[in-house]
């Protein structure tokens, strides 16, 4: 099985941690209201593979595993796990799992392209570095759009309240608009 590599390994903990976002996404809707192990043991799962792919990485290079950004980036995402599996023994941090799993998500997609992880020289080599920046500029600017929307949804709020107007956004009903003073009135939305 000389075909599996280091990679393979670290592909299916990111598959683990897309596991754990998307029943995260299920716990936030259901509001955290009961202890959930499911998504610790994903975690665990994908921190699990995580390890065993650094293990291989570092035994196939003689030494430990940070030299080009793509094993710095796995090594910092394996501490970021494991710290948060320790953590969310605590019960007071037991929701820690759901809001760590999409950050491992995200930057282990990233971690796996291919241009970040040069073959090894004898100096370490951190290639990529304009890659690593074109990747924050594009999350800087999605950050920023959503920012905007929000903004732009609050200064909407704000305006209908000064005017006393309906403003439906999605399908929510305010309370300084009709449908919502009728809602709340009646007891119940239609």
């Amino acid at each position: 099985m000389n075909w599996f590599t280091d990679r393979h390994y670290f592909l299916l903990a990111v598959i683990f941690y897309g596991l754990s976002t998307i029943y995260s996404v299920f716990l936030w809707r259901k509001g955290f209201r009961r202890d959930e192990w499911v998504n610790y043991f994903l975690l665990a799962g994908g921190v699990a593979l995580h390890t065993l792919a650094m293990v291989k990485r570092g035994l196939t290079l003689h030494s430990c595993p940070v030299n080009n950004l793509y094993e710095a980036t796995t090594f910092l995402l394996w501490a970021l796990g494991l710290a948060c599996l320790v953590y969310s023994l605590l019960p007071r941090f037991k929701f820690l799992a759901a809001f760590t799993a999409p950050v491992l998500f995200t930057l282990g997609v990233f971690a796996l392209m291919p241009s970040l992880d040069p073959p090894h020289g004898p100096m370490p080599e951190f290639s990529g570095q304009s890659r690593l920046h074109q990747m924050q500029r594009c999350l800087r600017s999605a950050a920023e759009q959503l920012q905007v929307k929000r903004i732009n949804n609050r200064a909407q709020r704000h305006l209908a309240g000064l005017l006393g107007s309906p403003i439906m956004i999605g399908e929510e009903t305010h309370p300084g608009s009709a449908e919502g003073s009728r809602a709340q009135s009646t007891g119940h939305a239609d």
